[in-house]
């Protein structure tokens, strides 16, 4: 096997680590590698922002532009998680249209079930034992 030059330096073994890449910066590698289709590019880029603290819209929006199947559940279940209305217009750019009245009917049928819980009283059937 051969190896690279990176994996004969010297910091590699002693445990430094690079500084972080800027978001901006692996997005724009990600992007560039796509378009030209260079794997390793594409896997380093996805590798590092995966590592970054993104807005759940923001991953989302890149999962679907890079078909990163991985990272769509949990942007999405980020963003059901989150209060609509801290669901901004970039936001709602970024995710799009469609997505966002996908959301609002995860949010509405997740309202409702939770209304239809706290409206039926658990079974007492514990109480029959005394």
């Amino acid at each position: 096997m051969q190896r690279t030059c990176i994996e004969d330096a010297d910091y590699v073994d002693s445990g430094w680590n690079p500084p972080p890449l800027p978001e901006r910066l692996l997005t724009n590698i990600l992007r560039l590698s796509n378009h030209w289709e260079i794997t390793e590019g594409q896997e380093y880029a996805i590798l590092f922002l995966g590592q970054q603290v993104l807005h759940p819209a923001h991953r989302l929006e890149v999962s679907r532009m890079y078909e990163i199947e991985v990272w769509v559940k949990p942007a999405f279940e980020a963003l059901v998680r989150m209060e609509l209305r801290h669901v901004s217009m970039e936001d709602v750019n970024r995710i799009g249209f469609t997505m966002y009245v996908i959301l609002a009917k995860a949010h509405k049928a997740i309202d409702n079930r939770r209304k239809l819980i706290a409206a039926v009283p658990p079974a007492m059937s514990f109480l029959e034992s005394f």
